[in-house]
């Protein structure tokens, strides 16, 4: 159990760190190009298996960070 919540939890973080890569790229894309971009979701066909696949590792991102924020703050102690 302990080797399958390491599995999420690297990919829940590795997921998260990658949407916000492609944010920021396009946010900078439309910065510097007259504050405007056009975005094609579907150039190669991509855009049903997108449909799934961006809301199903943000979910596990979300969990990911829960799990750490958890556990983290278990080990702070409550009593000062």
């Amino acid at each position: 159990m302990r080797r399958l919540q390491t599995l999420i939890l690297g990919i829940g973080v590795a997921s998260l760190i990658s949407h916000s890569i492609v944010l920021f790229i396009t946010f900078l894309l439309a910065y510097f190009q007259g504050y405007k971009i056009i975005i094609d979701i579907n150039k190669y066909g991509e855009a049903h298996l997108e449909l799934i696949v961006i809301p199903v590792t943000l979910a596990i991102g979300i969990y990911s960070v829960y799990i750490l924020f958890k556990s983290v703050f278990k080990k702070i102690p409550t009593k000062i």
